[in-house]
């Protein structure tokens, strides 16, 4: 699935508001369990779905490759799903649920168009 690649990450931060933070800390957990080790940056990628979605970026060219080898989409949906249950517990974030909901969805559709 096609996308456009954004150096600036504060769109991502606008979009997802409170729930930024808790996903951009999934997405790094998750992705330094693919290469061993945090990424130096972030990209914001815009899928012609509307997903809105950050993929890492490493140090040395070793490290991306990992990253490159990976399926954002799946990593994006299981941070995004871990995200969802925090907020669940604390009930009062309907909307940022309904929000992750979609993201989700979206993320979803590109994971099975990179398979």
């Amino acid at each position: 699935m096609n996308f456009q690649t954004h150096q600036d990450d504060t769109s991502f931060e606008h979009h997802y508001a409170a729930a930024a933070g808790t996903i951009r800390n999934h997405l790094s957990f998750l992705y330094s369990r693919i290469s061993g080790v945090e990424p130096t940056h972030w990209e914001t990628r815009t899928y012609e779905n509307g997903l809105l979605l950050i993929t890492p970026v490493a140090g040395n060219k070793e490290e991306q490759s990992k990253y490159d080898e990976s399926n954002p989409g799946e990593i994006f949906l299981k941070a995004v799903g871990r995200t969802s249950e925090a907020f669940a517990a604390t009930d009062d974030e309907s909307e940022i649920i309904d929000l992750l909901r979609q993201a989700g969805e979206k993320a979803q559709a590109v994971s099975e168009a990179i398979e």
